[in-house]
């Protein structure tokens, strides 16, 4: 009986290890403009809303803490893969749009692409699970107090 419970336990847990995520997914926003973001994946055609929907925890503030997307979340969309949107805005106005991210669950960020004309904005990929949202002017770090006391 024991050697049963062992094979189902064993079966359980290689099941599950191909929807293991490569690790969180870390977006630092070091311009002067807000950023939000939504995900596409091609293989189930899944449209993901807007990151703000998650509220301030979904909108990578210019100069503020980095936002952290859990391995989980990235595993649960983007089986294979996804395409990831990146807009100048708090709400995912495709007008906005400045770059887009290919994110693999296996892999981590694989590839990034900035489109022309995004304000001197760009987002660099420093490692498969680091993303760092660039250019036009930086915000002082007052001008970051200020608009977080809604001042």
């Amino acid at each position: 009986m024991n050697s049963l419970i062992k094979s189902i336990l064993v079966c359980g847990i290689a099941s599950t290890l191909p929807m293991v995520s490569y690790a969180d997914l870390k977006v630092f926003n070091h311009s002067k403009v807000a950023a939000t973001a939504d995900a596409f994946n091609p293989k189930t055609n899944y449209h993901s809303p807007c990151s703000s929907y998650l509220g301030s925890s979904g909108v990578m503030e210019p100069n503020g803490d980095p936002v952290t997307i859990p391995d989980w979340a990235i595993n649960m969309t983007c089986q294979p893969k996804c395409e990831v949107n990146i807009y100048m805005d708090r709400s995912c106005a495709s007008a906005r749009k400045f770059a887009t991210a290919v994110v693999e669950p296996k892999n981590g960020v694989t590839s990034v692409n900035n489109l022309p004309n995004a304000d001197g904005i760009t987002i660099n990929k420093k490692t498969n699970t680091e993303l760092s949202i660039e250019g036009g002017s930086k915000a002082s770090i007052f001008e970051t107090m200020l608009k977080k006391l809604g001042v």
